[in-house]
């Protein structure tokens, strides 16, 4: 895991590091439990519209992804998560582009958006302003927020659902008419 951060200390250096090669920095959170190709899009997303807002190119935008504590998932998402903490960091750290993960717990990122100063926050369109957890944090820190579009029609809840009804029909514990 060379992209993740464990401490506020590694996440510093590392910022300190993207900043120095002239990078943006795009900043979100979530559980990416599972991560699907719609995270993916949604990361390319925010390069670009991140990107056009501070006047650099997409591929001079690095990404920090802060990543729900297994435990908070469990507490929101009954049967979650599928993937473990160290399973999803790992998955993370290697899509292009993001430059650093680091795990949270307890819904608090205000303390990771305070260390990171952001050029730009973003969310999937499934959030709006008033139901993104961080906007106190967002408006305290003056970081603005991008909305990306849901250009692909999947979910993490989707998946899961999706992989349970094919392992009852495999298992040939589901009605006949399956």
């Amino acid at each position: 895991f060379s992209k993740a951060c464990w401490t506020p200390r590694q996440l510093l250096e590392r910022i300190q590091l993207i900043r120095d090669q002239g990078y943006a920095i795009a900043m979100t959170a979530g559980n990416f439990d599972p991560l699907h190709e719609g995270h993916l899009d949604a990361f390319e997303q925010a390069r670009v519209l991140i990107g056009h807002a501070r006047g650099t190119l997409p591929r001079q935008v690095a990404i920090v992804v802060a990543v729900d504590a297994d435990e908070d998932v469990a507490s929101q998402k009954p049967g979650r998560p599928v993937r473990p903490l160290a399973s999803r960091l790992m998955h993370l750290a290697a899509i292009e582009g993001v430059a650093t993960v680091i795990p949270f717990k307890g819904g608090k990122t205000g303390p990771l958006i305070k260390l990171v100063q952001p050029d730009g926050f973003f969310k999937g369109s499934d959030r709006t302003w008033s139901g993104t957890p961080e906007r106190r944090d967002l408006t305290r820190y003056k970081t603005p927020f991008f909305r990306v579009e849901r250009r692909l029609n999947i979910s993490s809840s989707r998946i899961i659902q999706d992989e349970l009804v094919v392992a009852v029909i495999k298992d040939g514990s589901g009605p006949d008419h399956i």
